[in-house]
């Protein structure tokens, strides 16, 4: 399992992008050691190769650059990070995507998205 993931925390407009080869919530538990603010997962992409997924998310990064907070966070709207990831996900070299889980405004722009698979 090669993940994307769109992640933030209630009441904040910040989110962080980033990857990870396990799951999702194994990701955020090694974070959420008492904070205070409930964890929202905005999107969960399922990626392969796993090989690909660097690549990708610097390449998410780098169309959000206008919007990085620090490091993996950016305060962007989900409209901008979605079209981001549809955008990087169509440079790329990505032979299948599955949208694994999201929020509904994530899901509303990912679902005009064909799923890329191999020929």
């Amino acid at each position: 399992m090669s993940n994307l993931y769109v992640v933030g925390q209630t009441g904040h407009a910040f989110v962080k992008i980033g990857m990870t080869t396990r799951s999702v919530d194994k990701r955020i538990a090694d974070w959420d050691t008492g904070s205070p603010f409930d964890w929202i997962i905005h999107m969960d992409l399922q990626i392969d190769p796993k090989e690909s997924l660097p690549a990708l998310e610097a390449g998410v990064h780098a169309l959000l650059h206008r919007y990085r907070v620090r490091n993996e966070w950016f305060c962007a709207d989900p409209k901008a990070v979605t079209d981001a990831v549809a955008d990087a996900v169509a440079r790329g070299t990505i032979n299948r995507t599955v949208l694994h889980r999201s929020t509904p405004e994530y899901a509303a722009r990912w679902a005009n998205q064909p799923d890329k698979k191999a020929a």
